[in-house]
């Protein structure tokens, strides 16, 4: 597969510190591929950095064969979208407006929508399952809500390539395994390749086609699930037991945690 990210010995640094450490990795065209490790490894910083939202201190990332920094933001913004984790729900706009918000990278000098744009937006909100929330407040909404109307914000401005940090986090199973769905029917139908965070590694081996695992801002291990999700990587990223088993769902690894009072 053609890779549309490349990372190439990237550095990253905090006030001395080393929060990324000569990262090299592809992310193949059309692919789910999902970011795991324990709290504090560089996950949301090597996002970021993708994004644009953070410039290595050295090293190379090209998005789709250009080197990042010669995009402008709105170039950026037309071939990747980026959602956070949290989204600020400050002002009370509409649904709508929020989703209709993510055609700026592709309006003129003053702004103006048309028909098109606006017959994007409602797709997006199709897509979503979010058309019958247009007219309700984003203040107003559930947690797994908010998280569909930032997806739509982000389909609407047709990437390539979509960002998610932690897009699970504090959702019900229920919500969980729609946005998850939503991703995998993002890739299949439109061919958007889907780079996310994720904590749940079990969330991770059913969906992801490549994991990437780091610890201490340094890649540990990279490839499919079965090659990845592995007691032996797992117990050294993590510091805790695990049993790595066969899903019965298929041929996918499932990770069950040994708390303390099992073990022998």
């Amino acid at each position: 597969m053609i890779p549309v990210v490349c990372f190439e010995n990237v550095c990253h640094q905090y006030d001395k510190n080393d929060i990324l450490k000569n990262i090299s990795f592809n992310v193949p065209q059309g692919s789910f591929f999902i970011i795991i490790g324990p709290n504090g490894s560089g996950k949301t910083t090597l996002l970021k950095i993708i994004a644009g939202l953070e410039k290595p201190t050295s090293g190379t990332i090209s998005i789709l064969n250009q080197i990042v920094n010669k995009y402008s933001i709105k170039e950026l913004a037309k071939v990747l979208a980026y959602v956070p984790q949290t989204s600020p729900v400050d002002f009370p706009f509409s649904v709508l407006d929020i989703v209709r918000m993510g055609r700026s990278p592709h309006l003129g000098l003053f702004g103006d929508e048309n028909n098109d744009d606006i017959k994007i937006a409602e797709q997006a909100m199709i897509f979503t399952h979010t058309d019958h929330l247009a007219n309700r407040k984003i203040n107003q909404l559930s947690g797994g809500e908010c998280q569909r109307v930032s997806i739509a914000r982000a389909i609407c401005q047709e990437p390539q390539i979509l960002l998610l940090d932690e897009p699970t986090a504090a959702l019900d199973l229920g919500h969980q395994t729609r946005v998850m769905d939503l991703m995998e029917k993002l890739k299949t139908e439109r061919g958007m390749t889907i780079i996310m965070i994720s904590h749940d590694v079990n969330l991770a081996a059913l969906y992801g086609d490549n994991v990437l695992v780091l610890k201490d801002g340094e890649i540990i291990a990279q490839g499919t699930p079965n090659d990845v999700m592995t007691y032996e990587t797992l117990e050294a990223a993590y510091q805790c037991v695990v049993l790595v088993d066969e899903s019965p769902l298929g041929k996918h690894p499932r990770i069950t945690l040994v708390p303390e009072k099992y073990r022998t």
